[in-house]
């Protein structure tokens, strides 16, 4: 089977240096901060991938080539199997829209008024009289990002992987189980047990409606 090809451009080359460096300062402060720390790197490398089109700017053997030069680098690492690096980009493309508030969004909800013009767009793009009250007050926003970025990094890696296989398509309910892992303390067989169950069903619906909105709000002007 033939080596694959490396990939010679310089921007390339750059990034997988500074992935490389992050990813042990990862290691050291994850020595003293479990979990969270590793979950923060593989969210950003995740909106790498993403943000710098990679897939497209270095073509289709991309992800294997990314694999292999990250474990050359970092020969102790056990996380940059091709596989589990295409699970850091769905990590980042599944929750992005619910914990990155845009510029337009930010600078809008800090003004903490809405006047008549405002008010006119929000309800013809929501149709919500609930939504449009709910940014007159900033810090609503702010507290509904922080929770979720909270539960997505205390959340063990491994249930992350099982959540993305079941509800990449729902977030919704991705989301419900996230929160529902870290509120309870479940373990990877109970969260399963509870994947095959009703209960976003029964009790899932105050939390989509609050992530509803939030999800409104960053569609908002953008």
């Amino acid at each position: 089977m033939p080596n694959p090809i490396k990939i010679l451009d310089q921007d390339y080359t750059k990034w997988i240096a500074e992935l490389s460096s992050r990813y042990r300062r990862s290691q050291i402060k994850a020595a003293v901060k479990v979990n969270s720390e590793m979950l923060q790197y593989y969210w950003e490398l995740g909106k790498d991938i993403v943000e710098k089109k990679a897939e497209n700017k270095w073509g289709s053997g991309f992800m294997k080539n990314l694999s292999r030069d990250l474990r050359e680098l970092n020969p102790d690492a056990t996380c940059f199997s091709e596989t589990n690096i295409m699970y850091m980009k769905k990590f980042y493309l599944l929750y992005q829209s619910y914990v990155i508030i845009s510029p337009q969004v930010v600078d809008y909800l800090e003004k903490k008024q809405i006047n008549s013009s405002d008010k006119a767009l929000l309800e013809k793009n929501i149709n919500n009289p609930q939504v449009v009250d709910c940014f007159e007050n900033f810090h609503f926003t702010q507290q509904v990002v922080e929770q979720i970025r909270r539960d997505l990094f205390n959340v063990p890696w491994g249930h992350h992987r099982y959540i993305i296989d079941k509800f990449f398509n729902v977030p919704d309910k991705a989301l419900f189980f996230v929160h529902q892992t870290v509120q309870n303390g479940w373990s990877r067989n109970v969260l399963l047990n509870f994947i095959d169950t009703d209960l976003y069903e029964r009790q899932g619906k105050a939390l989509t409606n609050v992530i509803a909105i939030q999800r409104q709000q960053q569609l908002i002007l953008q």
